[in-house]
């Protein structure tokens, strides 16, 4: 066990601090609000884009209430902001919690002095439809010029989750949000490192943020399938089974060494190591 840890962190060199970004590395940052985008998944041109900021102001939610890309209307608080965008926001505040509070995990990276960065510093989560080719991802958008391992994103996610068979939007969020945002977590280290470590150990938090979703549990197969191949070598393919399956190594090693063993190892893999 004590080997199998040694081997793992002896991959990655020592952390770092995270580095400033008073240049970004590139520009033409688009969002998929900004005009003219072509982004695959992005707000039409006649979408009337409305925002609402979680209560813990870290986050901002983008979303529109009319046509494909609209949310579900249901607002049982009469507040006028849809109770899906604020079921949305609350998810993402928790599962920061979880990893910064709680687990001890950097922040993701403000996007904060980007001409395009959604209004302002807090993370952004856009709602878009989908269309059932997929429920959602992270993005980079901006890297240090000095370190382009460690960059800023937002998250663009289904706008309403029907027809995905889902048990609930709940489920969908809190599955979606966990997994996804730990691209953005890790993306604060080195967004660099390979489909193992970056979809093992995401699968790995969504279990350690709320242990009764079955995303974890429904990996598996991927990973034990596969026994004799080595964690340094994901399968071929855009969607490889075996990376996000080696979310069960990663929960190995929370369990005989405790998280901050799997926070260590994205510490040591800060900075390009």
């Amino acid at each position: 066990v004590a080997l199998l840890l040694g081997l793992a962190l002896a991959v990655c060199g020592e952390g770092a601090a995270v580095p400033s970004f008073e240049e970004p590395s590139r520009g033409g940052l688009i969002r998929p609000d900004s005009p003219g985008n072509n982004l695959m998944f992005n707000f039409g041109a006649s979408d009337v884009v409305e925002t609402f900021g979680s209560t813990g102001g870290r986050f901002l939610v983008h979303f529109t209430k009319a046509g494909p890309n609209a949310v579900p209307a249901a607002d049982v608080d009469a507040s006028g902001v849809p109770d899906f965008v604020e079921q949305v926001a609350s998810v993402y505040e928790e599962v920061l919690t979880k990893y910064q509070d709680e687990l001890g995990f950097r922040a993701p990276v403000s996007d904060e002095g980007l001409a395009d960065n959604g209004g302002d510093g807090r993370f952004d989560v856009y709602l878009v439809d989908f269309a059932g080719t997929g429920d959602g991802h992270y993005t980079n958008d901006k890297c240090s010029a000095g370190n382009p391992q460690i960059c800023a994103g937002y998250m663009v996610q289904e706008n309403d989750f029907k027809g995905y068979g889902y048990p609930s939007t709940l489920v969908a969020n809190r599955i979606l949000g966990s997994h996804e945002f730990f691209h953005a977590v890790q993306s604060a280290y080195d967004n660099d490192q390979g489909s193992v470590i970056a979809e093992g150990s995401a699968v790995w938090a969504t279990e350690a943020f709320d242990p009764a979703l079955k995303d974890f549990e429904g990996f598996l197969p991927g990973y034990l399938e596969n026994p004799d191949r080595p964690l340094d070598q994901p399968l071929p393919g855009a969607v490889d089974p075996f990376s996000y399956g080696a979310g069960l190594y990663f929960e190995f090693l929370a369990e005989h060494h405790g998280a901050d063993s799997v926070r260590a190892l994205w510490e040591r893999c800060a900075h390009g190591a």
